[in-house]
């Protein structure tokens, strides 16, 4: 039949979304989660009550121009270390070590052990 269209063949009707209030809203989202991708934000705007798909959203976050910010990275020591001295003399200094195993039978132990670390002396103690 010419003239006659399928029932699946018709146009929607336009929802009557307001694009710009749109565009303020995802604008505040992401000022207010600056890690938040457009995925994320999608969420957010889906649980305000806007009805829009992922694309739409993709497409406006790609026209603002956002981009989830990038984290900076790890401030890193400059220079060399100096080593640290130490005295030859009982006392000076001491180091601390957490030791841990399991026995046979299944029974876990820890200890603790405290070394000086000038003259070599060794003092251990189980927890």
């Amino acid at each position: 039949m010419i003239g006659h269209l399928a029932p699946g063949a018709m146009l929607m009707a336009d929802k009557g979304y307001d694009a710009n209030a749109l565009r303020e809203r995802l604008l505040q989202l992401a000022a207010e989660q600056r890690r938040f991708g457009y995925r994320r934000l999608h969420v957010l705007l889906r649980g305000e009550g806007h009805s829009l798909n992922r694309k739409k959203t993709q497409r406006l976050y790609r026209e603002e121009g956002l981009s989830v910010r990038r984290r900076r990275g790890r401030k890193r020591a400059t220079g060399t270390r100096a080593p640290v001295l130490v005295e030859a003399r009982p006392n000076a200094r001491w180091s601390l070590d957490f030791v841990h195993d399991q026995f046979g039978s299944g029974r876990r132990f820890r200890i603790l052990n405290i070394m000086s670390t000038a003259v070599g002396f060794q003092a251990s103690v189980a927890e």
